[in-house]
């Protein structure tokens, strides 16, 4: 009989620390995700108060609104704005 009850308890008590590692664990897990909602909502407000520029040209480094992309002949990515292109195209790159 005193068996049976301490094997009861036992599993009790290990059901309880189950339990109490699967709620952390959702806790942690679920501080990661973020909803895109509230990217969205991040990214119109940083553009109506004028904090979103684009992105740099590699050359003059000016934010841009829109870059033209290259390969460079080593392999690398750059991306020019419209008043540095004609430089990039003397060089041969060919646009992505």
């Amino acid at each position: 009989m005193m068996l049976k009850i301490a094997g009861v308890l036992l599993c009790f008590v290990f059901i309880g620390i189950v339990a109490a590692t699967s709620v952390k664990r959702k806790r942690s897990a679920g501080s990661k995700v973020v909803s895109l909602s509230q990217v969205k909502k991040m990214r119109s407000t940083a553009a109506h108060e004028g904090k979103s520029k684009g992105q740099k040209c590699s050359s003059c480094k000016e934010p841009g609104k829109k870059l033209t992309f290259y390969a460079t002949n080593d392999g690398r990515v750059i991306g020019v704005c419209s008043t540095c292109k004609p430089a990039v195209e003397r060089q041969g790159l060919l646009p992505l």
